[in-house]
């Protein structure tokens, strides 16, 4: 039949001419009966051709109906497989389609999953964290007590997401510091006066009806978040109502110790109040005890803006009324220096205080027509100027410049120290080995030294006199000390370390080992007596 095409002309719209030589794709036909009619079914050969040919016919019934009755059941036969197959096939495709739909990546938010953690902390940080949070001076009567501050904070990032609210609270809440004031509102020349408890940020919002302190503010929920405290209170005269208020305070961050805990001593009591009383600290710090793991403890004095006003007008402060205490400590760096003073006469004068009169008749009679100052001793080193302008500061209740002068006595007495156990370790391991047998110090050495033990003696006396001038102060270069260095020289040539040390060159010079042995170890018992003191 020339009219009869095959399905792949008739799917792609070529058509073949009569030869079957090349496709024409100019040359299309429709799919009306008119025009072509179906392959017969008996002659399909293929799947593809028998699914074509179905395709045809069933686009126009009419081409089924036209078919005989043998042709027409073969072909029923033949389709129901194909429709089987062709639904089975959309059931398929609707499927991926629907999975491939559900697998789709979900939106991405590029602030959590393209901003690395150190860019959002720091954007957390700028909206978030304020150093103001941590000055009472920001709050102003002018202001409402900052009930209408806000400190340039910006807590609206919080309610974005769970995890934003979770990364932005370890910032919010662990990097700002916060105040807790423990003070009753005081009164001076009988009239109520704005007390720091109305001045600190996070108790502005005391009122009449909700007085400080409150269940609402000390909730353990609330105040275990927060990791860095400032504490103002007092110790003279604390009511009840502030004792409590300090010991519901620590009893709500025991379950999380902070990582930073700064007191602040605003102390105050009548207008009689005299320096020397000396508030006791036991009353207030008894109520830490129930802290454990904190980072950071620091007592300190309160500021002018963290102080009561009567306070000032008194101008008193903590350290004042503490003096008894800084007294006391005032004392620390000369007995350490005393204990570094190797002349027993010198510790005790030291040890007693008489930083002016360092010299008692004693020493006086030794220095008959030297010509020398004996203020100049004291006047010219370093050391001793630090040590007596400490006791000085100590005694006029100035402990920052007390601590200045303790920071330079420890600056100078700390490598000294340092070189001191380094030299005592060494020696201490010679000794050791000395002691085996056949070393210069066994049993059986007695008062002589074998001639093939020479060199551990001469390593030994050498470790002894490191450890010697280790124990020596620095000297000074000032010109008055290298005078006065002379003539206080007399006093400790006369120690027994000296004295052994003198006889023990003379020994290693003239080769003469007997009597090493006694020398040696007097020289290493009384520098060891200083040390231990030390």
């Amino acid at each position: 039949m020339s009219n009869t095409r095959t399905y792949g002309a008739l799917a792609s719209g070529n058509v073949l001419d009569r030869e079957g030589d090349e496709p024409r794709p100019e040359s299309r036909i429709s799919l009306h009966p008119e025009n072509a009619l179906p392959q017969p079914i008996s002659s399909c050969t293929s799947s593809s051709d028998v699914a074509t040919t179905a395709g045809y016919v069933l686009s126009d019934p009419r081409a089924l109906n036209s078919l005989p009755d043998i042709v027409r059941k073969k072909f029923l036969s033949v389709l129901a497989p194909v429709y089987a197959t062709t639904v089975q096939v959309i059931k398929n495709s609707i499927s991926s389609t629907h999975s491939s739909l559900g697998t789709s990546k979900k939106p991405i938010c590029y602030f959590l999953g393209r901003l690395p953690p150190e860019i959002r902390l720091q954007i957390y940080r700028l909206l978030l964290v304020n150093p103001m949070l941590a000055d009472t001076s920001s709050i102003t009567e002018d202001d409402c007590n900052g009930a209408y501050t806000n400190y340039d904070l910006h807590p609206q990032i919080l309610t974005t997401c769970r995890q934003i609210q979770q990364e932005a609270c370890e910032v919010l809440y662990g990097e700002n510091i916060f105040i807790m004031v423990c003070l009753d509102p005081v009164v001076l020349f009988h009239r109520p006066t704005r007390g720091p408890i109305q001045r600190s940020p996070i108790t502005r919002y005391t009122t009449e009806t909700q007085r400080f302190p409150s269940s609402t503010l000390l909730s353990p929920a609330l105040l275990s978040k927060v990791r860095k405290w400032i504490i103002v209170t007092r110790t003279r005269g604390m009511s009840g109502r502030e004792s409590m208020s300090v010991l519901d305070f620590c009893r709500s961050i025991s379950r999380q110790p902070p990582r930073s805990l700064e007191l602040c001593i605003a102390d105050f009591n009548e207008i009689n109040i005299t320096p020397w009383g000396g508030p006791q600290l036991t009353d207030i710090l008894k109520h830490f005890e129930t802290l454990r793991n904190v980072g950071h403890f620091t007592v300190r004095d309160a500021n002018r803006w963290e102080t009561p006003m009567e306070l000032l007008f008194l101008g008193l402060t903590f350290v004042r009324l503490s003096c008894g205490v800084l007294v006391q400590y005032g004392r620390a760096p000369v007995q350490i220096r005393a204990q570094f003073e190797r002349y027993e006469i010198f510790s005790e004068n030291i040890c007693g205080g008489k930083l002016a009169r360092l010299f008692d008749r004693r020493i006086c009679r030794k220095f008959t027509n030297s010509g020398l100052d004996l203020e100049d001793l004291l006047k010219s080193h370093p050391l001793e100027t630090a040590m007596k302008a400490a006791s000085k500061f100590t005694t006029y209740h100035e402990p920052w410049t007390f601590k200045k002068r303790r920071e330079e006595i420890l600056q100078y007495l700390e490598p000294q120290y340092q070189r001191i156990c380094a030299t005592f370790t060494a020696l201490s391991e010679h000794i050791k080995e000395a002691k085996k047998p056949g070393g210069f110090l066994s049993l059986k050495a007695g008062h002589r030294v074998i001639e093939y033990t020479n060199v551990e003696a001469a390593l030994g006396i050498t470790l002894l006199k490191e450890y010697f001038d280790a124990l020596q102060k620095r000297d000074s270069h000032d010109p008055r000390f290298q005078v006065a260095r002379v003539t206080v020289a007399r006093f400790y040539a006369e120690l027994p370390a000296e004295a052994a040390l003198r006889q023990i060159e003379k020994i290693s010079r003239d080769k003469k080992w007997h009597g090493f042995t006694p020398l040696f170890k007097a020289a290493v018992d009384d520098l060891d007596k200083q040390y231990l003191r030390i």
